[in-house]
């Protein structure tokens, strides 16, 4: 008897949530294709004599990547999150480009971004120590991670995420 009254109890406890909480499994799904399959950095060597940390030289480089919502939610991507790594898959180096508006992207459409993406000497550096041949050239790959929301629901939406492998080689 006593057992009756506390599972009747804790129905009408959990009957009197304010409300019930909620998934969505439709959520918004983006996902991220570069155009291009590899891009090459050329790296200047300045500074002291090989590639090192904290020198100056930088390789830059406009690359356009697709973001294609996958099952017709609109969404809004308000940042674009990248990671470097070498050909053995340590990570490098990471950064975040915010978005300012949001981009947004109809459900079912695509749009296209561009990002400027660096390679400075250090990076350089260790993509070509990852290959076993510190010979002034690599290849490594960028990740790219969209955040966001889905317009409709307000959650954050799924991600497919998009790589790009790059090549560095000294500059000049």
């Amino acid at each position: 008897m006593r057992y009756l009254i506390i599972i009747i109890g804790l129905v009408l406890l959990i009957g009197c949530a304010n409300e019930p909480l909620a998934t969505y499994g439709d959520r918004g799904v983006v996902e991220v294709t570069p155009i291009d399959s590899s891009v090459p950095f050329s790296v200047p060597d300045e500074g002291n004599q090989g590639w090192h940390w904290y020198d100056p030289g930088v390789g830059s480089r406009d690359v356009k990547i697709s973001l294609k919502e996958k099952i017709g939610r609109p969404v809004w991507i308000q940042a674009l999150q990248w990671d470097l790594y070498d050909i053995e898959g340590d990570r490098i180096a990471t950064g975040i480009e915010p978005i300012v508006p949001p981009l947004e992207i109809e459900g079912g459409k695509d749009t296209t971004y561009t990002i400027i993406l660096e390679v400075k000497e250090g990076y350089a550096q260790e993509i070509d120590k990852a290959d076993g041949h510190e010979d002034f050239q690599g290849t490594g790959y960028y990740k790219f991670t969209p955040s966001g929301k889905d317009v409709e629901r307000g959650v954050e939406f799924g991600v497919v995420e998009g790589y790009l492998e790059i090549t560095v080689q000294k500059a000049g």
